[in-house]
């Protein structure tokens, strides 16, 4: 294995050679281009709020991907709603076009909708954790910041629906900004019974580059 040269190694922000391999703070430091690796970008607890919002900042020329992990509703039988900002976080009825399933359920979908619905399994989420499993989604961003086509998202993850007798189910979907291709700015998660979050559980985002 060969040695590596630290004082040979640029540093982007100083514009001289590092002594040291940077830990942490504003260096900008990094081995090669790390094409195709995911890089931590952000992570932030859920609070007792109506909305989750990230907001990275996305950069062109990076795919995202967003854990949304171990949260809760305050009430029962709420759906998960997604929103995306483009100068704002946009809610008119032709913005999204969306689709979900689940492994025993056929889904549904909408071709022009105020909303992209996350998971539109028809009981919705319970605000608790007696079902036995954790809430779980990751969602995929292509190149949000990008410009040169409309924005997708793609997702897969657990839920625990509150039937009478509550279970988890997993879901897989799909979601487009349809109004133009301007560059996404953020991404937002609501319920949509106007429920708020509880203070549980955490929003972790990663990127990779696309080239």
């Amino acid at each position: 294995m060969s040695t590596l040269n630290v004082a040979a190694i640029q540093d982007v922000d100083a514009g001289g050679p590092k002594a040291t391999l940077p830990t942490s703070g504003g260096s900008n430091f990094t081995l090669g281009p790390n094409w195709g690796a995911l890089e931590f970008v952000s992570s932030s607890n859920f609070t007792t709020a109506t909305t989750k919002a990230v907001e990275p900042p996305f950069v062109a020329g990076y795919d995202y991907q967003i854990e949304a992990e171990y949260f809760l509703p305050t009430d029962d039988t709420e759906l998960l709603w997604m929103r995306l900002k483009d100068g704002s976080y946009q809610s008119d009825a032709t913005d999204y076009a969306w689709a979900w399933g689940t492994p025993s359920s056929a889904g549904t979908g909408d071709a022009s909708d105020a909303k992209i619905i996350v998971s539109g399994y028809s009981n919705g989420f319970i605000n608790t954790t007696a079902a036995g499993l954790s809430n779980k989604i990751t969602l995929c961003f292509a190149d949000p910041a990008g410009t040169n086509d409309k924005t997708q998202v793609t997702w897969w993850g657990g839920m625990a629906h509150s039937d009478a007798t509550p279970l988890g189910t997993a879901l897989v979907g799909i979601g487009q900004y349809i109004t133009n291709t301007n560059a996404i700015t953020g991404m937002q998660l609501l319920w949509s019974g106007g429920s708020t979050f509880q203070a549980a559980g955490r929003v972790v985002t990663y990127r990779r580059r696309r080239s």
